[in-house]
């Protein structure tokens, strides 16, 4: 056993530690294994690999150790990194589960109170009575949603399977769905990556949605509005700061903002450096 240690241990030396640190700067912040890099106790703190007979394991277990990777070591690392990935700013269409920021301003809170059907984005089609059920549910939750945009001009989104839907001053849908509207010979104008739908077609769009055909790879349409409308479950999408580091003057914090949202929405937010979680 105390050979085996050695051995290790001098495996623990060897290493590059910048190779175990991503190089994406919200891995560090957002996932798990960066709670015992961002949270040092007083004694620096080492990761010691050990050895696998079998090469495709791929758990790797860390642990804690006396060693060299000290509070500098990471944020030299964080700060390198975050100078070599410029912000690429993507089009902000569609329906979003989070929204993750790190950034060296304070970001002020922000809330929005918004309704949806069903409970969650992503209900997978499953042959049950229950499925049955929320599925009537939400088709007379779309019913009374298209109602009110067409009488009262109130907005709303939804996501179908993998592409999103707008219905604002015009319907713009994302390009994945143009095979189903030609097949239902709806008529529509292609502007880059996005499909615009004529006003007097939107409700052939609505009856297409109303009468899927669901298989197991399906899911339950989302519905998403501003406003409510019928069978609507009312939730709060809100900021919430995770953490702050201070190293040398520089201080990074990282906040998530919970959904669902439309991410247009959050134009504040995305001004600076995010990641959307679809």
């Amino acid at each position: 056993m105390a050979s085996e240690k050695k051995k290790t241990g001098s495996v623990a030396k060897e290493n590059n530690y910048q190779d175990l640190i991503s190089d994406d700067p919200f891995e560090i912040f957002f996932n798990s294994y960066g709670e015992d890099i961002l949270i040092p106790q007083t004694d620096n703190v080492s990761i010691e690999i050990p050895q696998f007979k079998d090469k495709s394991t791929t758990d790797i277990e860390i642990k804690r150790k006396k060693s060299k990777l000290t509070d500098l070591d990471f944020m030299n690392i964080l700060k390198s990194n975050a100078h070599k990935k410029e912000i690429i700013k993507k089009p902000s269409f569609g329906i979003c589960h989070q929204i993750k920021i790190l950034t060296e301003k304070e970001v002020a809170s922000f809330n929005m109170t918004l309704y949806k059907f069903p409970y969650e984005m992503n209900v997978k089609y499953e042959n049950s009575t229950i499925f049955k059920q929320i599925y009537k549910i939400f088709v007379n939750s779309l019913k009374d949603a298209y109602k009110k945009y067409k009488e009262e001009k109130k907005e709303f989104y939804i996501k179908f399977n993998n592409d999103f839907l707008y219905f604002g001053s015009n319907l713009k849908i994302t390009s994945g769905i143009k095979k189903i509207l030609k097949v239902n010979d709806v008529s529509f104008e292609e502007k880059g990556d996005y499909i615009y739908v004529a006003s007097d077609e939107i409700c052939l769009v609505i009856d297409i949605i109303l009468n899927l055909n669901l298989t197991r790879s399906s899911t339950m349409p989302f519905l998403l509005s501003t406003f409510p409308f019928e069978n609507a479950m009312i939730y709060t999408a809100y900021l919430k700061k995770e953490r702050t580091i201070k190293q040398e003057g520089v201080i990074l914090s990282s906040y998530i903002f919970h959904g669902p949202i439309w991410v247009d929405k959050c134009k504040e937010l995305l001004e600076h450096n995010h990641k959307v979680v679809w």
